[in-house]
């Protein structure tokens, strides 16, 4: 009885440990995924976040190919030149430019209808608002 039990705690434990890693390659996935994302919609490149934050543009591409987190002082650091939280880039929930990101969903399809004279001078508002 002694060894089925023995077993028995062996198969749980290589169990847990198989989901544990599931979702943390998960979270990795999702992190990177979403630090692209945020990548593009702040218009920076990832050889401008390596900058940003210190580190060089291979140390930032061997972490996201390997598929390796960052540590937290780092991650937040990333978060902060986009703009977001450590929360949202690993878990995708909590957006805090969520409002924006909507508001301009929504403006983008009006702004198809308007003449290029009036997109000029649209630009040249937000350039004076950067």
């Amino acid at each position: 009885m002694d060894l089925y039990i023995i077993i028995v705690i062996q198969i749980y434990q290589i169990f847990v440990l198989k989901i544990h890693l599931y979702y943390s390659c998960y979270n990795m996935l999702q992190f990177w995924q979403n630090v692209k994302e945020e990548l593009d919609y702040n218009l920076i490149t990832q050889k401008d976040l390596a900058a940003a934050i210190g580190i060089s543009y291979n140390t930032l591409q061997s972490w996201i190919t390997k598929d390796r987190l960052p540590d937290a002082e780092q991650a937040l650091k990333i978060a902060k030149e986009l703009k977001t939280n450590v929360e949202y880039l690993v878990t995708g929930k909590n957006d805090p430019q969520k409002g924006i990101k909507q508001n301009l969903q929504d403006i983008i399809p009006k702004l198809n209808h308007l003449s290029n004279e009036n997109l000029e001078l649209i630009d040249v508002i937000a350039g004076r608002l950067r």
